[in-house]
């Protein structure tokens, strides 16, 4: 134990000895395995207004279904993440008729994500590049945002519904940052 003492580059050795040992174990790849609870709140909102009842469910990238959560009268959820999640994770709600609304998580730092009509087009957007992967939700993403300009500069009908990406925490675990 005396060379750890005096050798600073021993400790980081050490540390990240300890870090990296518990990587691998079965992710799909592009899939991040989460290290501990994640909590995300969030609405739901249609493009008929906020949706007041229902649940929100949770699937992991492997497929699986991780955890449901019922939606308040408020439209706002809040639903655990258990830890070992292989990321992304799409958090989605059936509408009935065979309609679903769905958002992404690409990271179990996010704190906040609303699912709105904008979140499901960029979770449908990047199935057809050919998957929920956490690279083509960012090209989806970018994808998304050209059609709201479009919509907003008149070219389609504007959703009345708001809509947010997710809201992460800091590295420090206070506060909250886009």
């Amino acid at each position: 134990m005396r060379h750890l003492d005096n050798n600073p580059i021993c400790w980081i050795a050490v540390l990240l000895a300890g870090l990296l040992g518990g990587c691998g174990g079965d992710v799909p790849p592009g899939g991040k395995a989460a290290v501990g609870l994640a909590t995300i709140q969030g609405k739901v909102i249609s493009d008929e207004g906020p949706i007041t009842s229902g649940a929100v469910k949770v699937t992991d990238a492997r497929g699986q279904t991780l955890t449901t959560a019922q939606i308040g009268k408020d439209s706002r959820f809040r639903i655990q993440v258990p830890s070992g999640a292989a990321y992304p994770v799409v958090l989605s709600v059936d509408m009935g008729e065979g309609k679903m609304l769905e958002a992404a998580i690409t990271s179990s730092l996010a704190v906040e994500q609303d699912i709105t009509p904008y979140s499901d087009l960029v979770v449908k957007s990047a199935r057809s590049l050919g998957g929920v992967t956490p690279e083509n939700i960012a090209r989806a993403a970018g994808g998304a945002i050209g059609q709201r300009g479009q919509r907003a500069a008149g070219f389609a009908a504007e959703s009345p519904t708001p809509t947010s990406g997710p809201r992460l925490k800091h590295a420090s675990g206070g506060g909250h940052g886009h």
